[in-house]
């Protein structure tokens, strides 16, 4: 935390709760990086700077970036009064919109996320365990909830009618997707491309486990850990290369794919619906607070979709 002394002071002050002393001990220690990079304290960050701050540390999802500009506004008030002498008003004239946010961490559309795939992984074609993942992906943008893709068999998916299915329903396979399951479904073996230490490259291949799980890897059944933690990986080693790939997980394919959805009905006279995130979102909440919940819910998925399409589809 940067500045300790006068963050802990502020939230001895300002915070009504623990849990909000908690949030804010959070949120401080994620912006220390840009204090200590631009050398001051947040109060008296420029207007890019700042923006660079909204940018980063803001996230997706309406909610949360409304809270945490909630409290951040307020940390600059205080700071305002407090030290007036170096603090700006520079959050007055960022961009809080959050639209370039969503761009980086969103997808528009089934080519976007075949971009994505290819600059992560390997090509279909090369037959590695990437496949594996890149199917994973590909059941996110169908709208498939997370635990349920591990529950998908061989016997679900079926290539001559171009579909797959999921606990009894199914989903069908795009041009976009359908080469990967194809090459997945029919995969023994995976290949494995290695550098040697003089640089050649050179292949191996491994034995795909034997089972009925479809997202079996050479390992044996895959768990969400592992799928979770083989995107991240192959994401990280690829922004090491290219530093401008999308920063993307299961969630932010998911609702991607239910916007692009939602964004195709509407293209064609039908009135959005947000249903289905809206029960994700209140899934094992209070009964009693269910209506006001859901109302709430609602209004921040428009929200997001309203940014989403102005990200991915403007005018």
């Amino acid at each position: 935390m940067h500045n300790p002394e006068r963050k802990q002071l502020f939230m001895d002050q300002c915070s009504e709760s623990e849990a909000t002393k908690r949030w804010y001990k959070n949120w401080f220690s994620r912006t220390a990086e840009f204090e200590e990079e631009y050398g001051k304290d947040l109060c008296a960050f420029s207007v890019d700077e700042m923006q660079s701050v909204v940018d980063n540390l803001l996230g997706v999802q309406t909610e949360g970036r409304n809270h945490t500009l909630r409290n951040l506004r307020s940390y600059l008030a205080w700071a305002r009064v407090k030290y007036a002498d170096e603090s700006l008003d520079s959050i007055l004239h960022v961009d809080t919109s959050g639209i370039d946010v969503m761009r980086r961490n969103m997808i528009g559309s089934p080519q976007d996320l075949q971009d994505y795939l290819d600059a992560v992984f390997p090509s279909v074609n090369s037959q590695t365990v990437g496949n594996v993942y890149r199917c994973w992906c590909w059941m996110a943008f169908c709208g498939v909830d997370k635990e349920d893709t591990i529950t998908v068999m061989d016997s679900d998916v079926d290539l001559s009618g171009s579909t797959f299915t999921a606990v009894g329903k199914k989903y069908a396979l795009s041009g976009f997707s359908k080469p990967a399951f194809s090459k997945l479904k029919q995969s023994d073996v995976f290949y494995i491309s290695r550098k040697s230490a003089k640089g050649l490259i050179y292949s191996s291949t491994r034995a795909r486990a034997n089972g009925a799980q479809f997202l079996r890897t050479f390992s044996g059944d895959s768990t969400l850990i592992s799928l979770t933690t083989a995107l991240s990986i192959a994401e990280r080693k690829a922004t090491e290369i290219n530093p401008d790939i999308k920063s993307l997980d299961y969630r932010k394919i998911w609702t991607s794919g239910e916007f692009y959805y939602i964004y195709i009905n509407e293209m064609r006279g039908i009135t959005p619906s947000f249903d289905r995130i809206v029960d994700k979102k209140v899934a094992g909440r209070d009964e009693h607070r269910m209506a006001d919940k859901r109302s709430q819910c609602k209004k921040y998925a428009q929200e997001d979709y309203n940014r989403w399409k102005a990200a991915f589809f403007p005018g």
